[in-house]
């Protein structure tokens, strides 16, 4: 019995650490083509779960880090992927709302380097749609903003008249 106790002690703390460590240099990691098809170093669950420990670090944090994944010099050659924009995109994704040019650029910049395994791509698919959700809320809420404040010059010219 104190051996799960122990156990689960264990694993409960390694749920809070990062597996990216946020202090370190980014190091440019290539993935492998193999017959046209682009070969990431980590499987999309590998990739959620240490999105899950990135989204759980304090947002000084995330900011920092995403933008040292963002200045990174060296870039792959064509037909490689740099994962480090695999490592911005989940940063990018824990705070969606505040980082949408950066998640969109990301997105596009990702998909645009060649085909990726199934799993990848309905991830990406699954994200881009969200991004056009918000996008469309967005248009929505700023349309209905404008709206209000046509509507309020309206009424504070039709009351302010001499009566």
């Amino acid at each position: 019995m104190k051996y799960w106790i122990v156990l689960a002690a264990l694993l409960a703390g390694g749920c809070s650490t990062s597996f990216i460590a946020l202090d370190l240099p980014p190091v440019i990691k290539k993935a492998e083509v193999r017959e046209g098809v682009l070969q990431p170093r980590r499987s999309v669950n590998q990739l959620l779960l240490e999105r899950l420990a990135l989204c759980n670090t304090p947002p000084a944090e995330q900011d920092a880090a995403l933008i040292r994944l963002l200045t990174v010099k060296d870039r792959p050659s064509e037909g490689d992927v740099n994962e480090d924009k695999l490592d911005a995109l989940m940063l990018a994704s824990c705070r969606p709302a505040r980082t949408p040019g950066v998640l969109n650029q990301l997105l596009a910049d990702l998909t645009a380097v060649g085909t990726w395994p199934e799993e990848y791509a309905a991830f990406f698919d699954l994200m881009i749609a969200g991004q056009r959700a918000y996008a469309s809320v967005e248009k929505v809420y700023v349309d209905l903003e404008k709206s209000y404040a046509d509507l309020k010059q309206e009424h504070e010219k039709n009351h302010s008249g001499p009566e």
